[in-house]
């Protein structure tokens, strides 16, 4: 009996492509291999032989903040998913678009997973052509607070734990600047 209720309670949930952990700020800039400011400057999607399908991703690397300072100037990254030809796969990865700058927290370089950044949205911030910040959820970040590992096992909006945003973003616009949001997540490394 106990089988059918979780199985009643796991398909009354709201499905999506995939379901991923809320995590903290903590986790989320002391559990990436990298953590890098950079523009997309090419993509490309193939179909391995079993069918497959990644886009590779290449980076202008502008500047390291967390991780291997050895970094070349260009990182390619791959994700699950993209279209070739007229086949597409959709897992639910937001893939980066060319041109795109943004601050990425990059779980693993190499390849391997499903999508390479840290807790899938919660790791791509992408920042405006004013310089301002966006989070996952596609609000400006507006703080970031230091919130140790997920305080409790809920699902990802999109936004770790500790990430400030606001809808509206008023006269007085207080998003963080690409600057600023880089001070903050350097202030938050374990050393």
């Amino acid at each position: 009996m106990k089988y059918l209720y979780f199985f009643i309670l796991l398909f009354a949930l709201p499905i999506q492509a995939a379901t991923i952990l809320r995590i903290g700020t903590a986790e989320l800039v002391n559990k990436s291999e990298i953590v890098f400011e950079g523009k997309v400057i090419e993509t490309r999607s193939e179909m391995n032989k079993q069918g497959g399908i990644y886009t590779f991703v290449k980076f202008e690397v502008r500047d390291v903040i967390v991780g291997n300072r050895n970094v070349d100037e260009q990182l390619e990254l791959r994700f699950t998913g993209g279209i070739v030809d007229d086949i597409a796969l959709d897992v639910g990865v937001r893939i980066p678009k060319d041109g795109e700058s943004g601050v990425y927290f990059v779980e693993r370089v190499r390849v391997g997973l499903i999508n390479p950044l840290l807790g899938w949205d919660q790791g791509h911030f992408t920042i405006r052509n004013d310089g301002k910040v966006i989070a996952g959820n596609f609000q400006p970040v507006v703080d970031i607070k230091n919130r140790n590992y997920r305080s409790s096992p809920t699902f990802s909006q999109g936004v770790a734990e500790g990430i400030i945003t606001r809808k509206q973003v008023t006269e007085n616009d207080s998003s963080m600047t690409v600057e600023q949001f880089k001070i903050s997540v350097k202030s938050l490394v374990n050393d």
